[in-house]
C-alpha cells in the first residue's frame, strides 16, 4: 500500500495492482485462498479472464506458438494481447516453461488449483448447514442492516467530535482485543495528531463521499496494519475480507470454522458493521451485514446494500436533500449524523425532529472549501443523496447552485508553488501508466500527461516511485526472458 497518506486513502483500492506489487512469497500465500484466487479472477481484464479461462484445464501448458496465434492480424488485437499477458506474468499467474525444445505456457499451479475449486461449486466457505434454531434466532433483514448502519455511523459520529464521541466498540460476547478505531483513522489522516484532536480536512472530505468508498478508505488502513505485521497475517486479513464479498448476506456462519485470527478479524469487522454477531446453540455466529455485500462487488453489490442501508436511514443510502434555485437546502432527515454533516458546508436556518432546514452561502461554503473539500464534492453529496422528488430531474442540484459554488471555490484558489520530481522519457506507454497510478494511489502524483509521458512528484515520495519503476522495468526484462 505504499506510504501512508490521507490523500492516498481516498483512492479505491485496485486489487490487482495492490497484489502485483506484493513479493513473490506474499503473492504466492495469497493463492492459497480460493476466495483471494476469485477476486483477482474478477478484477482481471475480459480478455486476461478468457487467456486464464483457456490454461486453466491444459494440464501440461500450452505451446508458446498456439499462444502467439491468439490475436487476429490487426495491430489493436495484437496490443490487447499483449496486455492481458503482461497482466497475468504481472500477478504471477503466468509461467513459462521450456518442453520439447519450446516454451509452454501454463496457469500458477496454486491459482489454478483453487479456481478450479471455486469453479466446481466446493463449499470453501465452510459454513455449512446451521441449527433450525440459530435460524430462528436470527433478527430480520432491517434489524441487521439497522444494526450495521449503527456502527458505521458510530464510526462516522466519532470523526466529527472525537474530543467528546467514542468509537463503535465491540460487540457483547466476543472475546477478543478490540479495534483500535481511533489509531485506523489517524493513520489515515481523517483526525489531526495534535493535541486537541479535531476533524481534518480528509476527513471531512471522507464524510462527503458515498459509504462504499468510506469503507474501503478504513479498510485500507486495516490492511496497511497487517502489511507491516507479516505476510500471513496480510494473506489471512485479504482473504477474510475478499470471501465477505462473496458470502450471502444474512446468512449465519458458524464462528468456530475459523482460525484464531480470522476469528480476531471477524471481531473486528462485527465493530464496524460488516458482520452481525450472535450466541445460540452454545456457540457464535455470524452473518454478513449489506455493508459486507459492497466487498469486491459480492453478492447483493454496492447497490443493494446501499438500498438496504437507506431503508434503515442510512448515511450512505436513500435520498433526503432538496436543493432549491434560491440556495435553500431542504434535508428530510431524523439522523443527527446526516444533519451535522449538512452543517460543515451550509448555515443552519431551522432543525425540526425530522427536518433540517439551511441555505448555502458564500461563508459557508468557503468554510467546507478550507477543509480541503472541492466544490464538485458538495454538489456531488448534494446530488448523491437527492430527494426520489428531485432525483429524477437533470440536474437534481439548480445550475445556478452549482455554478455559484464553482464560483465561491474559484475565489479561493490562489497559485502555490510545490518542490518535486520530474519524470520524463518513459521507454513505453504501459511504464508510464503503471508508474503514473503507482504515485496516484500514494497522494505522491502533483502532475502529469499521458500525452508527453511525463509526470512531477513530491520531494518525500521520489525515492518510492523511483525504487517502484526500477522493480517494474526489472520485472518487464524477465517477461521479456521468457
Amino acid at each position: 500500500m505504499g506510504a501512508p497518506g490521507a490523500s492516498a486513502a481516498f483512492q479505491s483500492l485496485n486489487l490487482a495492482s495492490y497484489i502485483a506489487a506484493l513479493p513473490p512469497d506474499t503473492r504466492t500465500q495469497l493463492y492459497a485462498s480460493p476466495w483471494t484466487c476469485q477476486a483477482v479472477f474478477r478484477e482481471l481484464e475480459p480478455l486476461a479472464q478468457q487467456y486464464a479461462l483457456r490454461l486453466l484445464y491444459a494440464g501440461d501448458g500450452v505451446p508458446d506458438g498456439f499462444v502467439r496465434n491468439w490475436p487476429k492480424g490487426d495491430t489493436t488485437a495484437t496490443k490487447k494481447h499483449e496486455a492481458a499477458l503482461r497482466q497475468l506474468r504481472d500477478l504471477s499467474l503466468l509461467a513459462g516453461e521450456g518442453r520439447g525444445g519450446g516454451a509452454a505456457w501454463s496457469l500458477n499451479p496454486v491459482f489454478r488449483q483453487q479456481l478450479r475449486a471455486a469453479l466446481a461449486g466446493s463449499d470453501a466457505a465452510g459454513g455449512g448447514a446451521v441449527e433450525l434454531l440459530v435460524l430462528r434466532l436470527l433478527p430480520g433483514p432491517e434489524a441487521i442492516a439497522e444494526y450495521a448502519l449503527t456502527q458505521w455511523e458510530g464510526v462516522l459520529t466519532f470523526l466529527l467530535d472525537p474530543e467528546r464521541q467514542s468509537p463503535p466498540s465491540m460487540p457483547v460476547g466476543l472475546r477478543h482485543e478490540p479495534l483500535d478505531v481511533e489509531s485506523l483513522v489517524l493513520s489515515g489522516g481523517l483526525i489531526g495528531a495534535g493535541k486537541r484532536r479535531q476533524l481534518s480536512g480528509a476527513g471531512f472530505r471522507f464524510l462527503l463521499m458515498p459509504t462504499t468508498s468510506q469503507l474501503w478508505v478504513l479498510l485500507r488502513e486495516y490492511i496497511r496494519s497487517a502489511e507491516g505485521a507479516s505476510g500471513a497475517e496480510l494473506a489471512s486479513v485479504l482473504s477474510f475480507l475478499m470471501q465477505l464479498g462473496f458470502r450471502q448476506v444474512g446468512r449465519p456462519y458458524a464462528l468456530s470454522g475459523l482460525g484464531p485470527l480470522e476469528q480476531r478479524i471477524a471481531a473486528h469487522m462485527a465493530q464496524l458493521g460488516l458482520l452481525y454477531t450472535l450466541k445460540a446453540e452454545g456457540g457464535t455466529y455470524f452473518c454478513p451485514t449489506p455493508l459486507a455485500a459492497t466487498l469486491c462487488g459480492g453478492a447483493g453489490g454496492g447497490g443493494a446494500a446501499t438500498a438496504a442501508l437507506g431503508a434503515a436511514g442510512g448515511a450512505g443510502g436513500g435520498g433526503y436533500v432538496i436543493v432549491e434555485t434560491n440556495f435553500r437546502v431542504y434535508a428530510y432527515t431524523g439522523s443527527r449524523l446526516q444533519m451535522r454533516v449538512l452543517e460543515e458546508f451550509t448555515r443552519l436556518d431551522c432543525a425540526l425532529p425530522n427536518l433540517f432546514v439551511g441555505t448555502l452561502t458564500r461563508d459557508s461554503v468557503q468554510r467546507a472549501l478550507e477543509h480541503g473539500v472541492t466544490a464538485d464534492d458538495v454538489i456531488g453529496f448534494l446530488g448523491a443523496h437527492a430527494h426520489p422528488q428531485v432525483a429524477g430531474r437533470m440536474p437534481s442540484v439548480p445550475e445556478t447552485v452549482q455554478d455559484q459554488i464553482r464560483l465561491w471555490e474559484r475565489e479561493t484558489q490562489r497559485v502555490a508553488l510545490e518542490p518535486g520530481y520530474w519524470y520524463a522519457s518513459f521507454e513505453d506507454v504501459p511504464l508510464f501508466e503503471r508508474s503514473r497510478a503507482f504515485a496516484q494511489q500514494r497522494g505522491l502524483l502533483l502532475w502529469d500527461s499521458a500525452e508527453k509521458r511525463q509526470m512531477v512528484v513530491t520531494l518525500a515520495g521520489h525515492a518510492a516511485v523511483k525504487e517502484h519503476i526500477r522493480v517494474l522495468k526489472q520485472q518487464a526484462a524477465m517477461g521479456a526472458a521468457l
